[in-house]
């Protein structure tokens, strides 16, 4: 199998947006800090706004039709802080992983950020999730601190690691 496409998301996602969104809560559901039950309760608007809002650059990877991953780049609209960007999201459906796409997607994102004349990208991983933590530090992301029993589920704490780079 392979991708044969990485773009930014458009309104005419919404929906797959919307069931890979879902799927990501609902499989990995220590990996993010929002749940399946919260996200499965937006109105249409919240959705539609994740994709159309101008400070945020939703991407996604295809298999023909099909969503396989997606990564969200959200810039700061502050006005003091448009320089630091947040990167989000980040999900590759479990058949495709290994296959490089993780790496496409977040590589866009680094292009995406530069454009948008970010200088500074950050994120946060759950210290569990090894293969994402070097997917980023493999594109130069250094560690800078820990969020200690950041997210919690069924009884179960999980620790989340702050990394940043600097574009």
């Amino acid at each position: 199998m392979s991708i044969n496409q990485i773009r930014k998301l458009s309104l005419d996602d919404v929906l797959n947006y919307k069931s890979i969104r879902l799927e990501l809560l609902q499989n990995e559901p220590m990996n993010f800090g929002s749940s399946f039950e919260e996200e499965n309760a937006f109105s249409n608007q919240m959705w539609i706004d994740r994709l159309t809002k101008k400070y945020i650059h939703p991407i996604g990877a295809f298999d023909g039709e099909e969503l396989i991953g997606i990564v969200l780049l959200v810039c700061n609209p502050r006005a003091k802080m448009k320089h630091v960007a947040t990167i989000n999201s980040m999900y590759v459906k479990a058949k495709y992983r290994g296959q490089g796409i993780a790496n496409e997607l977040l590589q866009t994102a680094i292009i995406t950020a530069r454009e948008e004349h970010v200088e500074k990208l950050n994120l946060s991983v759950v210290s569990t999730n090894v293969f994402a933590y070097q997917l980023y530090k493999r594109h130069g992301f250094t560690e800078y601190g820990e969020e200690k029993n950041a997210i919690q589920y069924e009884g179960q704490y999980a620790h989340l690691l702050l990394m940043s780079k600097t574009l």
